[in-house]
């Protein structure tokens, strides 16, 4: 099975190491992680905005949140970031399409009327 098949396995969100952005991106609501297929669905932009694959990215520690809005919404980085500013002001954004992107996904293992 390839990466960009596992869908229960996560995408992580790449976080600053300075405590005063971290407390920011707390604040914000940014996620750690985020459902794989979020991200692998969008291998092209992948490697066109990074010259990696979704896989390798995630090895390196994942994507920041405006790198992640600019990937999703197959934009170039610095188009994304002209709109965005940085990773702080990419989090609604990205709870947004996250938000999107859960709403449509089939249920999965939901009893609906009585059947599974």
């Amino acid at each position: 099975m390839t990466p960009t098949n596992q869908p229960d396995r996560a995408f992580p969100v790449l976080w600053p190491y300075r405590r005063v952005d971290i407390a920011k991106l707390t604040a914000a609501g940014c996620p750690r992680a985020v459902p794989w297929r979020f991200v692998a669905d969008h291998h092209a932009r992948c490697l066109s905005n990074h010259d990696q694959s979704p896989k390798t990215l995630a090895e390196r520690g994942g994507l920041g949140a405006l790198e992640m809005c600019a990937v999703v919404l197959d934009m170039r980085y610095r188009d994304a970031a002209s709109l965005l500013v940085n990773d702080i002001g990419a989090v609604p954004m990205l709870q947004k399409l996250l938000a999107e992107y859960e709403a449509n996904q089939p249920d999965r293992g939901v009893c609906r009327g009585g059947v599974l």
